[in-house]
C-alpha cells in the first residue's frame, strides 16, 4: 500500500531525472581540483552565511522577514544555506568545488546525510541541494559544530550585523576548522579518562602509522625466523585504542535510541 511519502518521493525522482541524458553526479573525485569552507547561521531575526573564495572571503547576511521569521529555525538554517549556495553557483564558484559547510543546527545536517525529511519543506531544500551537486559537478558536506565554535568563527555575529568577529578579522578559516586533529589532539584529558576506567587492562593508544601493524595484534612487522629460517610476523595480542579526527567518524544514529547530541566535528563532542 502506498504511503503518503510516495508522492514527494515521485516528485524528486522526476525531478532528478528529467533531462533527456542522464546525469552525472559526483560521488568521489579521483582527484580534488579545489576545497572550500563556509558557515551559515540564522536566527528568527537575521542570518549570515560566508565562505571562501580564491583571493579572500565572501560573505551574506539580512534580516528575515515576516514570512521566513515564522517557519521553524531548522528551515531557516538550511534556507540560508541553500541561498548561499545558489549564490555561489550563480558566479561559477561551485563548478568541480567540493565544500564543507558548517552549521550549529543538527536536524540540517542529518536531513542532507539522509537525503530526505519528513518535513516538506526540508524536502524540498535537500532535493534542490542534490539538483546543484548534479548542476555543478559539486561535492557538498555538511558538518555539524557546536555554537561556541560559531561564535568564535563569526557568523553568529554575522547573523545579528557584527562585521568584526572571527574570519572577518582576518583570520584563518581553518582555524576554526581543526577536522585533521586526532581525539587527543582534541582533548588531552580523553587518554587520562580511558586509562582511569580501562585500569585493569594494558591499553595502547594508536597512531595512524599503527592500525595496520599493531592494530592487528603484529608486534614487529618485519618478523622472526622460525624453525624453516623463514621471517613470519611476530604477534602479541592487546587491547587497543584508535584516535582518528572526530570529523573522520561515521555518522551517527539520531534516532530515539541514538545520541542525538554527539556528531562528528563537534568541538566538545
Amino acid at each position: 500500500m502506498a504511503v503518503p511519502r510516495l508522492q514527494d518521493d515521485i516528485f524528486a525522482l522526476t525531478s532528478l531525472f528529467s533531462q533527456s541524458t542522464p546525469s552525472e553526479r559526483l560521488i568521489q573525485g579521483t582527484a580534488i581540483s579545489e576545497a572550500r569552507y563556509g558557515f551559515g547561521d540564522a536566527s528568527k531575526a537575521g542570518f549570515g552565511a560566508l565562505w571562501e573564495r580564491t583571493g579572500g572571503i565572501k560573505y551574506r547576511l539580512g534580516i528575515c522577514g515576516k514570512e521566513e521569521a515564522e517557519n521553524l529555525s531548522n528551515w531557516r538554517e538550511l534556507q540560508n544555506l541553500v541561498d548561499a549556495l545558489r549564490e555561489e553557483a550563480k558566479d561559477g564558484g561551485l563548478k568541480g568545488v567540493e565544500v564543507f559547510l558548517f552549521m550549529d543546527n543538527s536536524t540540517t545536517e542529518v536531513a542532507f546525510f539522509n537525503g530526505s525529511s519528513k518535513s516538506r519543506k526540508l524536502f524540498e531544500l535537500v532535493l534542490s541541494l542534490r539538483e546543484m551537486e548534479i548542476a555543478q559537478g559539486a561535492k557538498i558536506h555538511f558538518i555539524h559544530v557546536s555554537g561556541k565554535r560559531m561564535t568564535e568563527q563569526g557568523t553568529d555575529g554575522l547573523s545579528r550585523s557584527q562585521l568584526t568577529e572571527g574570519v572577518m578579522q582576518r583570520i584563518s578559516m581553518q582555524s576554526f576548522i581543526p577536522l585533521n586533529e586526532t581525539v587527543l589532539e582534541r582533548s588531552p584529558s580523553f587518554k587520562l579518562w580511558v586509562e582511569e576506567w580501562m585500569s585493569e587492562k594494558k591499553v595502547e593508544l594508536l597512531e595512524p602509522k599503527d592500525w595496520f601493524v599493531r592494530g592487528h595484534n603484529i608486534v614487529d612487522g618485519n618478523g622472526i625466523l622460525n624453525c624453516d629460517g623463514i621471517a613470519v610476523p611476530e604477534y602479541r595480542k592487546g587491547v587497543f585504542i584508535w584516535t582518528p579526527p572526530p570529523a573522520a567518524a561515521g555518522h551517527l544514529d539520531t534516532s530515539p535510541r541514538g545520541c542525538g547530541s554527539c556528531y562528528r566535528g563537534t568541538p566538545e563532542g
